[in-house]
């Protein structure tokens, strides 16, 4: 038996992100391509003696239920529990879990979530959604019974659907070694893999300033731009105001960054180099201006 499973999280860059619309629900729709990095947090979930818990030594990142990492740990056991027959798909559609007579530890083991972080918050990058996928990754390898885990990819992507929109991009990501990239459509759930050419430094960088998700979606529906079909293109690098983003932009571009943009919502913004010592110079010279800067 397993006490403990350690997988990397990996961030992810957006290669085009346009909005194509807005549901019923709230929720848009994205025409997007992910890409993903090399940067990444690593999550651990150990067996406890009792409760559940989320630790993370980041002051940015909550260490209760409010993490993205705590809804992915009960929907993996609420249906591991459906599976088993001591919950119906009726309990999870019909808000079940969200009422007051759910009760968490008769359908789950006690386990502990830890959270190495490595990818700033509120920076367009998934590093939460990431977290999310490799927490499910290591709950279906930890609970393997000869060696057997409980679900398989197709199982896996269905509870990744009910987390959050990124969530199965980075099921993807995280499962795969090497470099992944895809095409992604609806409200990120649809993914058609696909080969993208790319220059061979990235640099990801942000400033102070984050930007909240719900804040830039609703710029976007007061003032939609229109969409464009292009590479490297983010609309909501044309909405956002943030003087940061803008001089990230002519930064890369001073040093010779062959592809540049917003990832996400933002903060972050990213520059593609085909030259080391050129992607290795603009690090350092952000880093000493205070942005936050790493080569991926």
């Amino acid at each position: 038996m397993l006490f403990c499973v350690q997988r990397k999280a990996y961030a992810k860059i957006n290669l085009q992100l346009n909005i194509t619309g807005k549901r019923e629900d709230g929720y848009h729709t994205l025409s997007t391509v992910m890409h993903k990095t090399g940067l990444y947090d690593t999550v651990t979930v150990r067996r406890i003696e009792s409760g559940w818990g989320v630790k993370c030594r980041s002051p940015e990142v909550p260490n209760d239920e409010s993490n993205i990492v705590f809804p992915a740990g009960v929907m993996f056991f609420a249906m591991l529990a459906v599976k088993q027959g001591r919950l119906s798909m009726n309990d999870l559609t019909a808000g079940f879990l969200q009422s007051d007579a759910f009760d968490f530890t008769k359908i789950a083991p006690p386990y502990e979530i830890i959270i190495d972080k490595k990818i700033p918050v509120q920076a367009g990058l998934g590093g939460g959604s990431s977290d999310a996928a490799a927490t499910l990754l290591a709950l279906n390898e930890l609970i393997a019974e000869d060696g057997a885990p409980p679900f398989d990819e197709r199982d896996l992507l269905f509870i990744a659907k009910a987390i959050g929109a990124d969530v199965p991009f980075c099921l993807h990501a995280n499962m795969k070694d090497g470099g992944f990239s895809a095409r992604c459509e609806g409200i990120g759930e649809i993914i058609e893999p696909i080969s993208v050419s790319l220059p061979d430094f990235l640099v990801l960088a942000k400033g102070k300033e984050g930007v909240s998700t719900a804040a830039a979606y609703k710029r976007f529906d007061e003032n939609p731009p229109a969409q464009r079909n292009e590479p490297f293109y983010n609309v909501f690098e044309t909405l956002t105001d943030n003087e940061e983003t803008k001089l990230l932009r002519e930064t890369f571009k001073s040093f010779g960054a062959e592809e540049i943009s917003l990832t996400g919502s933002g903060s972050c913004m990213y520059g593609f180099f085909e030259n080391k010592k050129a992607a290795e110079a603009c690090r350092q010279f952000l880093n000493k201006r205070n942005f936050w800067a790493v080569i991926a």
